[in-house]
């Protein structure tokens, strides 16, 4: 595409995904924040108090919200802005994070589910978090395949080819 064209306008099903990824990142940031302040965020509610939790649980949690801060923060990010300035790598970014975000509502319900078959103390799983949690996974299902099924994406993977096979012909040429 002529950089005198117009980029074609982003699709709703991806503006869908990038307002989805910004609460997402918003979620992944309580996270990095309890993995620093664990008691200030139970304060607010955002994470088990300890005198509801068993010991283990508590850092069980503290764990989980420093590989959130490792691993899907960046990720998050680089989806954001790779899918906003209509890069491949969003797309894949993107694809990288929906993986995560089938995984931790699972992992969350399955720890549920384990600490009470093991009589370990913790708060229990309520309607309201099995309803994010199930929205979480089927979300990220419905979007990864709208990735994969996008034939705009592919395009913007294509023009990246098409920029870096150019790039790649100027040095050539010098």
């Amino acid at each position: 595409m002529a950089d005198n064209q117009p980029s074609p306008p982003c699709p709703t099903d991806v503006k869908i995904l990038i307002i989805f990824l910004v609460v997402h990142l918003l979620i992944v940031l309580t996270q990095t924040w309890a993995f620093f302040d664990y008691d200030l965020m139970a304060r607010n509610k955002l994470q088990e108090p300890r005198f509801l939790a068993d010991e283990a649980v508590v850092q069980s949690n503290r764990a989980i919200c420093a590989a959130h801060s490792i691993v899907i923060l960046p990720l998050n990010l680089l989806a954001i802005v790779g899918l906003t300035s209509k890069q491949f790598y969003g797309v894949v970014s993107s694809w990288m994070m929906l993986g995560t975000a089938m995984f931790w509502p699972t992992n969350f319900v399955a720890s549920r589910f384990t600490y009470s078959s093991a009589g370990i103390r913790h708060v229990e799983l309520n309607g309201g978090d099995f309803s994010i949690c199930l929205f979480v996974f089927i979300f990220a299902c419905w979007a990864s395949q709208r990735l994969y099924r996008s034939t705009e994406l592919v395009g913007w993977w294509l023009s990246s080819l098409e920029m870096a096979e150019a790039k790649e012909g100027e040095k050539k040429d010098r």
